[in-house]
């Protein structure tokens, strides 16, 4: 299953109103059991990046983290893992 439109978020800090990243939604392709899809909803999965990472970050990429229940598997991430700053 894909899920489309998941927001990068920026946790730990100050909101970066000066600042902007790219690509700031991602969308995720998913696998997990019948009852598990059938369960499964798009705000039950999320993209972080967190401030320190930012500031401390001397490359611009970054690689946000992501996060779903337990019984579902991330099997890729659409446009790619990296954030450019």
């Amino acid at each position: 299953m894909e899920v489309n439109d998941v927001e990068v978020r920026i946790l730990g800090g100050p909101q970066l109103k000066n600042h902007t990243f790219f690509p700031k939604y991602l969308s995720i392709t998913v696998r997990g059991g019948a009852d598990q899809i059938a369960e499964f909803s798009n705000e039950t999965i999320n993209a972080y990046l967190f401030y320190n990472q930012i500031i401390s970050d001397s490359t611009g990429i970054l690689i946000p983290e992501i996060t779903a229940p337990k019984n579902i598997t991330i099997l890729k991430i659409s446009p790619s893992f990296r954030i450019s700053l």
